[in-house]
């Protein structure tokens, strides 16, 4: 039988430990508020692997970010080369996977591996909570 996922601490994302099936599921976050504009909850359609977990699901927590979180992201983009839109960042898919980072407390990184599909919906996830 399948163990269902759990929720890893400090991170915003739900998982499955695939290297020990027989540890038991533990539940570290309490109740989770409703899905809405600022709190969005993604199945993936392609799980990941991250650091031995499978990602099925992402959580895009915005209303727990504030608005230093959009200094330093535009600060980590460009420490990683990147150059950042300046009339409309939203428009920029590169800024929005940053932001889906961030507020899912992920490495940008593994939100680039995420699928097209899954990816593109991301993307306008970010967008919509940003000019909604």
């Amino acid at each position: 039988m399948e163990r269902p996922p759990y929720e890893i601490t400090g991170t915003n994302f739900v998982s499955e430990d695939v290297q020990d099936s027989a540890s038991p599921v533990v539940e570290v976050s309490p109740a989770q508020p409703e899905e809405s504009l600022g709190y969005v909850v993604h199945e993936l359609n392609k799980p990941i692997t991250v650091d031995g977990k499978e990602i099925r699901k992402i959580v895009l927590d915005f209303d727990s970010m504030s608005g230093d979180a959009m200094q330093n992201i535009e600060s980590e983009m460009r420490a990683d080369g990147n150059m950042v839109a300046v009339l409309n960042p939203v428009s920029s898919a590169t800024y929005c996977q940053y932001i889906a980072a961030r507020a899912a407390k992920m490495n940008v990184a593994d939100i680039r591996r995420l699928s097209f599909k899954d990816n593109a919906i991301i993307v306008m996830r970010v967008q919509n909570f940003i000019t909604n």
